[in-house]
């Protein structure tokens, strides 16, 4: 159910999000080969149970729960580029002929392509006090797919300022829980469920907890989260440490340290530069960090600096007579000013 697939579920407070969220988990941590990663920036600790089994766990909605939230993700995005690699070898053994993770690639010891379960838990706290963390999340979804890096975003309703478009667009297995209206819904089914009778509208909150509707699986409908006793619950983890031994899956990973994409895009200008073309400034970005900004595209950057503040603009390439859209030196200043200025 979980491998090959990206989870968003969204829904008003009291619908049981961190419920459904924890039915995905518990499917991941009954399998002794996942690693788990877990970030709730609710704050109140629905998954400090199962701390024990992560490689990493967070939970809080202070600078250093973000900042942790933020380096699981620059870890995911610095690992499908190491996982990348590891694939085309397989492939060049005719291990891997679709180029992507499969279930026996990844139990075979020492591929390093174990499958790896990431929960992030009101996922808009971290985009909103982290901006450069929403982009890293686009491309890690975009290219973990394949490689066998699961990501589940819960959210309350992921319009534009809490929850990128692009960042939607990018998974297909959505669970609507209760919504107010249409809108809301089709923010988290995608346009045009509300109309083909798939919707969250019917549920209440705190009544109706749990109860959502699932598109992208293999039968759309309604779907219910697992609600196990304190005493199943505990039995489940239980059992799931059982699984795994003493060991925890990716303990030994090396921590990636996220990047501040403003700072970065201010970095490669050279001296006397007054602006960058968007795919200029995608193009250094990759090229001085690619660990961090590989197959970064010139959208991909616009997004995610726009979030500062910093506008698209007319630039002049140098040796080019005419203008194209960039990222003019004022504007990135000016938004590193704004920043400081806010940080006092």
């Amino acid at each position: 159910m979980l491998f090959e697939r990206n989870f968003l579920i969204g829904g008003q407070p009291g619908s049981g999000k961190s419920y459904a969220a924890r039915t995905l988990l518990t499917i991941a941590m009954l399998d002794p080969t996942v690693e788990l990663k877990v970030a709730e920036f609710k704050g109140v600790g629905d998954f400090l149970d199962v701390a024990p089994l992560c490689s990493t766990y967070v939970v809080g909605v202070d600078d250093e729960a973000f900042e942790t939230g933020s380096s699981i993700i620059a870890w995911a995005l610095a690992e499908c580029e190491r996982r990348g690699k590891r694939i085309l070898d397989a492939k060049k053994r005719g291990e891997a002929p679709r180029g992507k993770v499969t279930p026996e690639l990844a139990a075979k010891p020492g591929s390093g392509l174990h499958p790896v379960f990431i929960l992030l838990d009101e996922v808009h706290e971290l985009f909103a006090a982290e901006p450069d963390a929403a982009a890293a999340c686009e491309r890690a979804i975009k290219r973990g797919r394949a490689l066998g890096i699961i990501f589940c975003l819960a959210t309350q309703i992921p319009d534009k300022d809490s929850l990128p478009p692009n960042i939607t667009r990018c998974i297909t297995t959505r669970w609507c829980l209760s919504v107010l209206g249409q809108v809301e819904n089709d923010m988290i089914l995608g346009t045009g469920a509300y109309k083909r009778g798939f919707t969250g509208t019917v549920y209440r909150p705190g009544v109706d907890a749990g109860w959502g509707v699932m598109v992208g699986v293999d039968k759309p409908g309604s779907a219910r989260s697992f609600f196990p006793t304190p005493e199943v619950t505990a039995a489940i983890v239980r059992r799931a440490g059982q699984l795994r031994g003493k060991t925890v899956v990716g303990e030994d990973v090396e921590r990636v340290q996220a990047r501040d994409m403003l700072a970065d895009a201010r970095a490669v200008l050279q001296p006397g530069e007054s602006g960058l073309p968007w795919a200029v400034l995608a193009e250094r970005l990759a090229a001085q960090w690619p660990e961090m900004y590989a197959e970064i595209t010139a959208d991909m950057v616009r997004e995610s600096l726009a979030r500062y503040g910093v506008d698209s603009q007319d630039v002049k390439p140098k040796g080019s007579r005419s203008n194209v859209k960039g990222a003019r030196r004022t504007a990135l200043d000016a938004a590193q000013r704004r920043r400081e200025i806010e940080a006092e």
